[in-house]
């Protein structure tokens, strides 16, 4: 399991340094950019190889993505909880991965 925290960091940034990257790269190696796909794309994030999130979880009872992770959460399940973050302990943890799991069985039917 990877779980990721993301403190003081925007989505829309993070692109915008992934496209620098790119551009960067693409100084010494010209097919960069005719060979980027979405697959090599992740290799420019700041998440770089990690796996696509799978579940995103909310706090304070947020129901807005909020520039958070936007590329890695493009088929991501969204979990809210009313629960304020310093708060938010393991059972609410518990919550949001029973019912994560519960979508995941409705999806296999």
């Amino acid at each position: 399991m990877v779980c990721n925290i993301a403190l003081n960091y925007g989505a829309r940034s993070e692109i915008i340094r992934a496209i620098k990257r790119i551009n960067d790269a693409s100084q010494e190696d010209n097919t960069i950019i005719q060979s980027l796909n979405v697959e090599n794309f992740n290799h420019y994030l700041d998440t770089q190889e990690q796996p696509d999130i799978d579940i995103l979880i909310r706090t304070a009872g947020e129901r807005r993505i909020s520039n958070f992770l936007l590329w890695q959460i493009h088929n991501a399940y969204l979990w809210a909880d009313k629960t304020f973050w310093p708060d938010f302990n393991v059972e609410n943890l518990t919550v949001a991965f029973q019912d994560y799991n519960s979508y995941l069985m409705k999806q296999k039917v």
